[in-house]
């Protein structure tokens, strides 16, 4: 018999981690992939001189939810409450001017960007959102001035670059343009940067050598695009017409063919968008989005009451909100309601059934109330509907491994796991798996597999050794 102690040292719980209310504020730099999410300090908080009392002033969300222009106006009276309660917020005023801007009030939003910036001249979030006023506006140096300030913040943000250069070439500043980007290729650490992004900056640069007469170092770009991001169908019709001049037919015809394919791809799926889009849905998620950031502020400041209130309206408003949720269910299991706080994790899963994480969060609460077959039904669902998940099938196993004790079931997954993505750590847990099955020439085989992938890793030799003294 093998001993638990191998057992052990072979098993590493999977990682369950629901989201917990930071006394520090996160705002976001930029959109997409290539945000940016910075910590706000405390600094920017309330302080003095507000309400006694400031749960008053948010009676009006007790009320039912409502649709449509009414939620854009609750949303405008919700910020003017928060702005009562907490006027000297620099984080709530940010909040005030991103749902303004949002909803067509841009003047009035760069306002209040310029008014955060007399009490946070270097805020990055400002900066960047008064620089696309200015870009919308079609007044490129002004924005490029604001985006240089918010890189001297944030010089890592790929975004915030690309973004700078493109006003660069915007304001006919070409070699500044040229210069931003190449920095940045050559000092941030592209590594840790999205394909997707990297090649649009690529893309950009290449559009900048072309304007200069470069053509080749057009074309390399072009070219580090494509590799970087293969369906990238602007960067393929650019090769195209460049083979072409160069009387390189094939080559252009195979860059040709496959931008066809993108750009029907691109257009069925823009259309696609345009019959599936619901303009009072998404502004419900924005909404949620906001009220959710407003409650971080009060629950940053210790008024826990407004701050459920606040979450309670968007998970109401927005029924698929995930953030509100987690935020809730923290809330409650922080005050000892441990049923509730399944509940609204639960929820978060049930509306979300393509997140995996939302379903391994709502198991974790399930597992900590006894519900264990709901967890595995949970976990076993979402693997059935999505076969190709490989992180699904670890998490399945680990749950039939540490939680359950169904070894063969977790042999089974982990088989599957490893032929397809044969990695040292997959290799680590299907030897875990042999281990509690009582297979311990196989788990021996398994973990020799994961040494030859990860040769200088001296945990997993150490956990060979174990199992070989095990008779």
């Amino acid at each position: 018999m093998i001993s638990n102690r191998i057992v052990g040292c072979l098993l590493s719980l999977v990682c369950l981690s629901v989201c917990a209310c930071s006394k520090k504020r996160i705002a976001q730099v930029g959109n997409g992939q290539g945000a940016k999410q910075i910590e706000v300090s405390e600094a920017e908080g309330g302080g003095a001189d507000v309400l006694e009392d400031p749960a008053e002033a948010f009676a009006f969300l007790s009320g039912p939810s409502p649709a449509g222009l009414a939620l854009v106006e609750e949303a405008r009276r919700t910020v003017s409450a928060a702005r009562a309660a907490l006027p000297r917020s620099v984080a709530v005023r940010k909040l005030e001017a991103a749902l303004e801007f949002e909803f067509g009030a841009q003047e009035v939003a760069r306002e209040l960007w310029i008014d955060v910036l007399a009490d946070s001249p270097e805020d990055p979030v400002a900066l960047e959102r008064l620089a696309q006023y200015e870009i919308d506006h079609g007044q490129h140096e002004s924005a490029a001035e604001y985006l240089e300030r918010a890189l001297a913040a944030l010089p890592d943000n790929f975004e915030l670059i690309l973004l700078l250069a493109k006003s660069q070439r915007n304001a006919s500043q070409l070699d500044a343009a040229k210069a931003t980007l190449e920095k940045s290729i050559s000092e941030v650490d592209t590594k840790r940067v999205d394909r997707r992004l990297l090649a649009e900056v690529h893309f950009e640069l290449a559009s900048i050598c072309c304007s200069q007469g470069e053509q080749e170092s057009a074309a390399e770009n072009w070219r580090e695009s494509v590799g970087l991001f293969p369906d990238y169908r602007e960067a393929h019709l650019a090769l195209a017409r460049y083979l072409a001049r160069r009387g390189e037919a094939a080559a252009a015809r195979e860059h040709l063919v496959r931008y066809r394919e993108l750009q029907s791809k691109f257009v069925d799926e823009r259309e696609s968008g345009r019959e599936t889009y619901d303009d009072d849905k998404q502004n419900a998620r924005d909404i949620a989005r906001l009220y959710t950031e407003l409650a971080s502020v009060f629950l940053g400041e210790a008024h826990s009451d407004v701050g459920v209130k606040l979450l309670e309206r968007a998970a109401a408003i927005c029924p698929s909100d995930i953030q509100s949720r987690r935020m809730l269910a923290w809330e409650a299991s922080q005050a000892g309601r441990a049923h509730e706080a399944t509940k609204w994790l639960q929820s978060a899963a049930d509306q979300n059934l393509d997140k995996l994480q939302c379903q391994i969060e709502a198991a974790q609460a399930e597992v900590a109330g006894g519900l264990l077959q709901q967890a595995e039904h949970r976990l076993a669902k979402y693997v059935q509907a999505y076969p190709q998940d490989v992180s699904a099938k670890v998490s399945l196993a680990r749950f039939f491994l540490s939680v359950i004790s169904k070894p063969r079931e977790a042999v089974n997954l982990l088989e599957s796991v490893t032929s397809e993505h044969p990695t040292s750590e997959n290799y680590e847990l299907l030897s875990a798996a042999y281990v509690q099955a009582g297979e311990r020439t196989k788990a021996l085989a398994s973990i020799d597999r994961a040494v030859s992938l990860d040769p200088h890793n001296s945990q997993l030799k150490a956990v060979k050794a174990m199992i070989k003294q095990e008779d």
